[in-house]
């Protein structure tokens, strides 16, 4: 069960625990209006509940300049609603959200084509954050203006302004990037005084799918809001590259940034002549020749093959792609032949030795002449 829920149902139960300190031990309506409260929001779905708590955003229909159609238009804010509604943290009000808000089928209704138009519709949504401008056409160039304004510290987060040419393949590409440089992130410009704080996440390169707490956040460049304050499990990862993992800290009222380089996987294929070579990396055997091994580039390894009774090859390697690398251990001596020709050299020192004291022996038998006059 959620939070949200078992904080209802115990208020719930201290109403009737309490006996609604009425001594008749009648129920009052103000407490049956309660109780129908809580039952109301028990019924809520969770995933409901939670975008309930999100701050709002609000983007208003653009003005339109030139040739662009207002179906173009349409289309256009529709697709940029989307972007912004894949960042964490911001519950935004989809078109149906703010007519009904409205209660108008008036096409013009969401427009603002000043800030004063702009803030008076955020507050009738109850939006903290609204995006409104101005969109134009002039053959194939599309030019557009967008204003991002914060009600809640009543300044202007970002201004926006970007020719382009329309491709409809690269459109999106598009509206991402003008997304990422609006400063759309929830509680973007953190105050000393917020009870949370702010995880600013940048990656080389771009798009690593980010998981907090193994709940996946979002990709790279991610700015996460509302955040309390504590340590949060990080991990990131893309496709042909080293996940990295760790730990991140987050203190209220301050935006925590982090910056991660991840390194790419690269492949080593290891050959020898002959074959079946164990292969040893940093001391640990991984398998025989030949073998396709999983590296990560910029990272030094020390390998050691072995094969047999041919003497160990060993080598360094740092990679930055994928290599072949072969070993031929017809071109390295034999462990045998260094050992015979080692205990070749000793015994024929020693016979050396014998030889020469044996030798030393027969000349002091023979030694001096005897003196004259003695047998």
């Amino acid at each position: 069960m959620c939070p949200q829920r078992r904080k209802i149902i115990y208020s719930l139960w201290i109403q009737f625990a309490s006996g609604n300190n009425n001594k008749s031990g009648t129920i009052t309506m103000k407490t049956i209006c309660k109780i129908y409260f809580y039952i109301l929001l028990i019924s809520i779905p969770p995933s409901t509940l939670a975008q309930m708590q999100m701050p709002k955003i609000a983007i208003l229909d653009f003005a339109t300049r030139g040739e662009i159609s207002i179906d173009q238009a349409t289309s256009f804010i529709a697709l940029l609603r989307q972007e912004v509604a894949k960042i964490a943290g911001w519950h935004v009000l989809s078109d149906l959200e703010m007519r009904e808000s409205f209660g108008g089928p008036d096409l013009d209704i969401l427009r603002a084509d000043n800030l004063e138009q702009a803030k008076i519709k955020a507050r009738t949504l109850h939006a903290e954050i609204v995006l409104f401008g101005m969109v134009a056409r002039q053959d194939s160039l599309y030019a557009i203006r967008i204003l991002n304004y914060d009600l809640k510290r009543e300044k202007y987060r970002a201004e926006l302004t970007k020719s382009f040419v329309f491709q409809e393949k690269k459109l999106v590409a598009t509206i991402d990037e003008i997304t990422r440089n609006l400063d759309i992130g929830p509680n973007a410009n953190v105050e000393p005084n917020d009870t949370t704080g702010v995880l600013s996440l940048t990656t080389e390169p771009d798009s690593c799918v980010v998981y907090l707490n193994d709940k996946m956040a979002g990709r790279t460049p991610l700015r996460l809001g509302f955040l309390p304050s504590g340590k949060y499990n990080l991990v990131m990862e893309k496709s042909s590259f080293k996940s990295t993992r760790g730990f991140v800290e987050i203190q209220a009222g301050k935006v925590s940034e982090y910056h991660t380089k991840l390194r790419k996987d690269v492949r080593l294929i290891v050959q020898s002549e002959p074959p079946g070579a164990m292969i040893y990396v940093n001391d640990a055997p991984v398998g025989t020749t030949p073998q396709s091994i999983l590296m990560t580039s910029g990272t030094t390894y020390d390998f050691r093959f072995s094969l047999g009774d041919f003497k160990d090859v060993h080598k360094k390697l740092t990679l930055s792609e994928n290599k072949t690398l072969s070993v031929n251990f017809n071109q390295t001596q034999k462990k045998w032949y260094y050992l015979g020709s080692g205990g070749a050299a000793t015994l024929g020192f020693i016979y050396y030795l014998a030889k020469r004291d044996k030798t030393s022996k027969d000349k002091l038998g023979g030694g001096l002449p005897a003196p004259p006059g003695r047998p």
